[in-house]
């Protein structure tokens, strides 16, 4: 990097209000993203990497490894003691809450309340961007891409996949095998499935709009959160848990949806999928009437189109059974039936003209 490239650089990352305009855009994306908290756990741990990076910055800097004639470099921890202050100040503000003070006025005036100046907000950046690719890497959830319009898939199972009562509960694989039929609890979810229901006409259309309604419902209320930050091991919560916690992953979210549409009695399974980078996700499907073929694509699109959702381009891929019509309930996914993006991921591959499951390796 030549001297003026260098210099010019660092005069822009100097620039006050162009930081502070970056660092909104990526809190911005962190909160659409992953949600307005789950961030946070790793914004604490990008902190600490970026501190030993900074300070190993610095050490190499002071061996004269950089230019010589560079801007001065300083060691800053203002992050980790804005952390350390934020400590103090809930400590400081929690004894306010049970005395007759102006709680948010004390607050403001706390001392260690500072604005952070051009030094600051850099080095806040550059842990953002961390948060921000530790995110990114770890994400499961789908992108939308270009779909080919296919009308069927093969779903390369048996016709009858069998419903067996069982009594195995176990919530963790490394637990043992999980029957997660067993984990679908319609009556804990039963009166709320039936107040979202009830918002549609008992018709045709009913299964479908229903479950669309539940599919919002979920996207609107659960933000995917892997197990590894919430327990820190594999472990399938209960419908109401995920409900209460507002938070999930895969099988959380497939669990709940497989409840809400068993307690108004919508035919639903779960399938286990495994894509050729060899990582689990569990989906949620659920069966429409043979005679909505040629019409179901176009009553999503008016479902959507009424939520202002752009359906331009959107595919919505099925299976065609004897029972009838099998859709993708994944709220993992950006809408219903959105098995491109599973195809995409690796879940699912083309060969011919048909679309199979890379390794589904069971059905509940």
């Amino acid at each position: 990097m030549s001297s003026e490239t260098w210099f010019w650089t660092i005069n822009v990352l100097s620039n006050y209000w162009f930081l502070v305009t970056l660092n909104s855009l990526l809190l911005i994306t962190l909160f659409i993203s992953t949600g307005f908290f789950s961030w946070i756990p790793k914004f604490i741990g990008s902190i600490f990497i970026w501190s030993f990076l900074w300070a190993s910055i610095a050490f190499i800097h002071n061996n004269n490894t950089f230019l010589s004639d560079s801007l001065p470099w300083v060691i800053n921890n203002y992050l980790i003691n804005s952390l350390w202050q934020m400590i103090q100040i809930i400590w400081y503000a929690l004894p306010m809450l049970w005395d007759d003070v102006s709680f948010i006025y004390e607050i403001l005036l706390y001392q260690w309340l500072e604005i952070p100046n051009t030094t600051d907000l850099g080095h806040l950046l550059a842990t953002l961007l961390i948060t921000l690719l530790l995110f990114l890497k770890k994400s499961k959830k789908s992108k939308k891409s270009p779909q080919k319009k296919i009308d069927s898939v093969d779903p390369s199972l048996p016709d009858s996949f069998g419903s067996v009562p069982s009594t195995n509960f176990n919530r963790s694989g490394e637990d043992g095998p999980i029957d997660y039929r067993a984990l679908v609890e319609p009556d804990s979810v039963r009166s709320l499935a039936v107040s979202i229901a009830s918002g549609f006409r008992d018709d045709d259309s009913a299964v479908l709009l229903r479950t669309a309604a539940f599919f919002k419902h979920i996207k609107d209320n659960v933000t995917y959160v892997s197990d590894d930050i919430q327990y820190g091991r594999d472990f399938v919560a209960s419908p109401t848990q995920t409900l209460v916690l507002k938070k999930g992953d895969c099988d959380d979210q497939a669990v709940l949806m497989a409840s809400l549409l068993s307690a108004v009695g919508i035919k639903n399974r779960m399938r286990v999928l495994v894509n050729t980078n060899n990582e689990g996700h569990l989906v949620t499907e659920f069966c429409i009437d043979i005679s909505m073929k040629d019409t179901f694509s176009d009553l999503l699109n008016g479902y959507y189109e009424n939520l202002d959702e752009n359906v331009i381009n959107r595919n919505y891929w099925f299976f065609e059974e004897q029972d009838g019509i099998w859709l993708l309930a994944d709220t993992t996914r950006d809408y219903i039936a959105d098995n491109g993006s599973l195809l995409r991921d690796g879940y699912m591959h083309q060969k011919g003209s048909k679309i199979e499951w890379h390794n589904c390796v069971g059905v509940y």
